[in-house]
């Protein structure tokens, strides 16, 4: 386990916010995404995998689930930011382009990209309590412990860019 985090972007943006969070996206569209959210919630709640995996039980621990986090992964607006332990899995957003129409990635031909490192232990002392990361893994989905993800929450107003916690490498 290394003490880094690893996210990758396609282009600087100056304002780096999760999706809920974005320029252009109004009240009401917010106000549906946090709809969605609910109701995924609910349906994730009845799901066969889930209750095996709430029922589960390992050196007598249970398993956490949070459906915002495994949103987040399946293109839902949210609050959080995905970051991941692999410096690879996140080169790979950072030179790979998404085509939301075919659901397939390509990799840029030209530009430049960004590679953010986050130092989980400058993190955690300063979020302390208002916004923690979340660890994902076992879930009853796949994607998340594909991409090794982490989620992180930032609050509103808040700027990736602006955090003490993270460097950013731009990468041609």
């Amino acid at each position: 386990f290394l003490p880094r985090l690893y996210r990758g972007e396609t282009a600087f943006h100056q304002m780096c916010v999760p999706t809920m969070f974005r320029p252009g996206i109004s009240n009401v569209d917010r106000c549906f995404a946090i709809g969605k959210g609910i109701e995924l919630s609910t349906l994730m709640d009845h799901h066969p995998a889930t209750e095996d995996l709430k029922a589960s039980r390992i050196g007598g621990l249970s398993f956490g689930l949070n459906i915002e986090a495994i949103a987040q992964h399946y293109g839902f607006k949210t609050s959080l930011m995905d970051f991941s332990r692999s410096k690879d899995v996140a080169m790979f957003f950072a030179t790979c382009r998404h085509d939301p129409v075919t659901e397939t990635y390509a990799p840029l031909n030209e530009g430049t990209a960004v590679l953010y490192t986050a130092d989980l232990k400058r993190m955690i002392e300063h979020r302390k309590a208002s916004a923690p990361f979340l660890p994902l893994g076992l879930e009853p989905l796949p994607r998340p412990e594909a991409q090794r993800a982490l989620a992180v929450r930032l609050n509103t107003g808040e700027n990736l860019n602006d955090m003490p916690w993270v460097a950013r490498e731009v990468l041609e």
